[in-house]
Formats: structure tokens, sequence, C-alpha cells
């Protein structure tokens, strides 16, 4: 899985602690970036694409000519 910017940005606050009141202040700004992130967690581009594959096979749309890879690049870029 990849590493979110909360993690990102935690394993960085800890590699420099001034104090143990910084790591204690730091894993409570942590605890709560992870809850913001949850409640803001949308849908990744690979589930999107998996999504629309599956909608397309389940609703029997199947078309060679339409690539749902391409078809969310240009759908994203716009």
């Amino acid at each position: 899985m990849k590493q979110s910017a909360v993690e990102w940005l935690y394993n960085n606050l800890l590699l420099n602690p001034i104090s143990n009141e910084d790591i204690e202040y730091n894993e409570a700004v942590f605890e709560n970036a992870k809850e913001m992130e949850k409640l803001q967690q949308g849908y990744s581009e690979e589930e999107v694409i998996d999504l629309l594959k599956a909608l397309q096979i389940h609703y029997g749309i199947y078309n060679e000519r339409v690539d749902i890879d391409k078809w969310f690049e240009q759908f994203k870029n716009k």
C-alpha cells in the first residue's frame, strides 16, 4: 500500500524531535491527521478504473475501441 502524505509527514517529524514533548505532540497531531484523512478519503485512480471496467463487463457494454485506461487519462486531464 502506498504511504499517505500524513504518514510521510509523521515519519519525517520523528526524525528530529527536540524533546519528549515534541514526540508526544507529533503523535497527537498524527492521530488527528489520520482521522481527518479517513473522513476525506476518496477513491483512488486504480479503484475508479477497476469499477469502470467491472461496470463495462457487467452491463455487457464492452467495446474493444473503448480503452478505459486511455479514457480515464483524458477525463482526468480536463
